[in-house]
C-alpha cells in the first residue's frame, strides 16, 4: 500500500511539525526520509523498503505528526495565553515486533509525533530490534476526553 512512496519520498512542505492524514503525505515522507542509525558499529540497519510498508499499515492511524527535528515547538493555550512549549523527543527501543505493535496499542488515542523509527539487527547477538524516536504531545483535556469515552463504550 506505502510501498511505491518508501521507494521514492518527495516531500512538498517545509515545516518541522508534519501532519500524518489521508489529505498530507508529506508527514509520511519525512518519516521515510529520517534514516538514522545507531552508530555503535555493531548494528545493521534494515532497509525500510522491506519491513515499514507492513508497520504503515497496521499503524499508520495512531501516529498524528512527524518532526523534522528531534526538539520542536508548538503553539498552545495554557492559562488563558498563548503559549510556545518546547518538546524534547524521547528515544525508545524495542526487542520484538510485538513489543513495538504492543506500544501502539497501549498508546491509541494519544497524540504520537514520530522523528524516526528504525529497524536493526545487532551484530554481536544477531537479534533485531527497533528504534523510534517519539514525543507524546497529548493534552490534559485530550486524555479526560479518551478516559470518558472508555468509560462510556
Amino acid at each position: 500500500m506505502y510501498s511505491e512512496l518508501i521507494k521514492n519520498p518527495r516531500q512538498i512542505y517545509k515545516s518541522s511539525l508534519l501532519p500524518i492524514d489521508g489529505y498530507c503525505l508529506d508527514g509520511l515522507i519525512k518519516l521515510i526520509d529520517t534514516d538514522l542509525g545507531i552508530g555503535n558499529g555493531f548494528t545493521a540497519t534494515f532497509d525500510k523498503t522491506l519491513w515499514l510498508n507492513d508497520f504503515l499499515i497496521k499503524h499508520i492511524k495512531k501516529i498524528k505528526y512527524v518532526t523534522a527535528t528531534p526538539d520542536f515547538s508548538i503553539a498552545c493555550y495554557e492559562g488563558g495565553k498563548l503559549s510556545e512549549k518546547i518538546v524534547k523527543s524521547v528515544s525508545i527501543d524495542f526487542d520484538s515486533e510485538s513489543a513495538l505493535d504492543d506500544f501502539f496499542e497501549k498508546n491509541d488515542g494519544r497524540v504520537l509525533v514520530l522523528f524516526n523509527i528504525s529497524k536493526h539487527l545487532d551484530m554481536k547477538t544477531m537479534k533485531v530490534f527497533f528504534h523510534m524516536r517519539y514525543a507524546d504531545i497529548t493534552t490534559i483535556d485530550q486524555v479526560r476526553d479518551e478516559k470518558l469515552n472508555k468509560i462510556l463504550k
